[in-house]
């Protein structure tokens, strides 16, 4: 079964537990933003100092295909709404059925040019990986802002699992982007974590349907994170869902287990809360 520490209701890692790799190298500092960005908001894709909203429609109907799910961004000021999906120029990705690009999303400013970015979670994306189809594996796509607004005409990355960190596998059911999280640590780097909550976990040769993982991100560092390794609690449990959702701070990160076990209690919730806290000792 697995264990928790409690601490004023929450399950607190180690702070000093969470391992990244040696050489981690910051992106482009707020300094360097470009002019035509003002980067004067945490939410302002087109860089002019006002906070613009984001709004998920992932059972959104696009193109005429059922739930593939969009996004749509309201600048502020009254500057006009830009509708973003699967089949926006410049997407490498077709809507699909269910899909449900969308699902997820969260803001930062990605690659320190002054406008925010928008990374968009589409956790039932289907993957070909390995010359196979990958049912549900999921992706993540981050789309850049512009001084003229975000969408078509963007810089548009997409990833699934293994192309975000080489370490992995992107695998069938997987749900990678289920949850997404991003922001700006309290030294200036910015961070994104992403929930692959159907991640199978093989502990002494043994493997753990859904025990669940998270991808964080910080710099040029990508790290894999899971209830295996050295200092994260509890156990590592099949449905734990580990990364089923996230919420974070410029200090910290919470990592939400729905299926954790407590006791006797299955099902009974877990949060961990890690800090952006980064070493040179290599993972296990």
């Amino acid at each position: 079964m697995g264990t928790r520490t409690r601490l004023a209701g929450l399950c607190i890692a180690a702070v000093g537990a969470f391992v990244m790799a040696a050489g981690l190298v910051s992106l482009v500092s707020p300094q360097a933003a470009a002019a035509a960005c003002a980067a004067g908001t945490a939410s302002d894709f087109n860089g002019d100092g006002l906070v613009d909203t984001v709004i998920g429609d992932p059972n959104a109907t696009v193109n005429g295909v059922k739930r593939a799910g969009l996004v749509r961004v309201v600048l502020g000021g009254g500057k006009g709404v830009f509708e973003i999906s699967q089949a926006t120029t410049g997407m490498a990705a077709t809507p699909e059925a269910n899909d449900q690009f969308g699902f997820s999303n969260t803001t930062y400013d990605a690659d320190g040019d002054g406008c925010t970015d928008l990374v968009v979670g589409v956790p039932y994306e289907d993957v070909t990986a390995g010359g196979a189809r990958r049912i549900d594996a999921g992706a993540v796509y981050v789309i850049h802002g512009t001084p003229t607004g975000i969408g078509a005409g963007s810089k548009i990355i997409g990833y699934h699992q293994q192309e975000l960190d080489s370490a992995t596998s992107t695998e069938a059911y997987d749900w990678f982007g289920y949850a997404v999280k991003a922001g700006v640590t309290a030294g200036g780097s910015p961070f994104l974590v992403v929930g692959v909550p159907g991640e199978n976990v093989t502990v002494d040769d043994k493997t753990f349907p859904d025990a669940g993982a998270i991808e964080y991100i910080q710099g040029a560092t990508r790290v894999p994170v899971s209830q295996k390794d050295p200092g994260v609690p509890g156990s590592v449990e099949v449905n734990d869902r580990f990364g089923y959702s996230l919420a974070g701070t410029n200090r910290f990160f919470a990592v939400g287990t729905p299926g954790e076990a407590i006791g006797a209690a299955k099902f009974a919730g877990g949060v961990t809360v890690f800090g952006h806290i980064r070493t040179t000792t290599p993972r296990a």
